[in-house]
């Protein structure tokens, strides 16, 4: 029977275990830095060794966070700074339909990719892909507004 892993050989707490070293060694207030620890953890998250039972499970999760966080240190080495409290962010999606039908969905038909751009001018060259790619769609933008909130939390019940 197979022993339950200690919390240092999940692949979740090796992660939090990287992410943490690499924040004791920059300073998160420098975009430089910032950047770098975003770097180590997408590197920590492409390097970790999956069980063999759950690769499948994880593996798709562990594509899209170590692209998101590659995005996020671009952004941090460019000098985007992360929203801080009351200031809203704008980032844009696509969504597809059939002409005949009335819901719309997520992504583009066919690839199912979730994409999402904080540049409206790169978001409307997708589009205009989109519309191109796959004619027989109607294809839109939707503009998600994010806004950071800080509070003291709550006690516990």
């Amino acid at each position: 029977m197979p022993t339950s892993p200690t919390p240092a050989d999940r692949p979740a707490d090796q992660l939090r275990a990287a992410v943490a070293r690499a924040l004791v060694r920059y300073d998160w207030n420098a975009p430089a830095d910032r950047a770098a620890v975003l770097r180590e953890a997408a590197e920590a998250v492409d390097n970790t060794e999956f069980p063999d039972e759950y690769v499948d499970l994880f593996d798709n999760g562990a594509r899209w966070a170590s692209r998101l966080l590659r995005r996020l240190a671009d952004d941090a080495a460019a000098g985007v700074q992360p929203p801080t409290e009351g200031e809203a962010r704008l980032s844009y999606r696509l969504e597809h339909r059939h002409r005949e039908e009335a819901t719309w969905r997520p992504n583009t038909p066919g690839i199912g990719a979730n994409w999402s751009w904080q540049s409206r001018e790169k978001a409307d060259q997708r589009l205009a892909e989109a519309r191109d790619r796959w004619p027989d769609f109607e294809h839109r933008l939707i503009e998600t507004t994010t806004t950071v909130t800080e509070q003291p939390a709550t006690p516990a019940a």
